[in-house]
């Protein structure tokens, strides 16, 4: 709750205290809560029937958050290889906070 209230008042600060603490759990909690927002948005957008709205709600939410995670990881191996490239040592902790 603190680093949320941090965020709101003083963003800057709040995220190099997140990059030298190396919160990964929290990085991928606020990325989970970004998903879930996308799903319940395009879910309140789209619904026209209401019946059927928790079932295709969690699909949603599912689908979204296997094809984030797969760019994700896509994204994590490209910076790795051109780290590689330039024979520095990449740190995927760092890269996913």
């Amino acid at each position: 709750m603190e680093f949320l209230l941090d965020f709101i008042t003083t963003p800057k600060a709040t995220i190099e205290k997140i990059k030298q603490g190396n919160y990964t759990g929290f990085a991928m909690l606020v990325f989970l809560l970004a998903l879930l927002t996308q799903a319940v948005s395009r879910q309140v957008l789209l619904s026209a029937d209401s019946s059927h709205s928790i079932p295709l709600l969690y699909l949603s939410f599912f689908f979204w958050a296997c094809v984030f995670v797969s760019i994700l990881f896509l994204y994590m191996a490209w910076i790795h290889f051109v780290a590689s490239l330039f024979h520095k040592e990449g740190n995927i902790r760092g890269a996913l906070t």
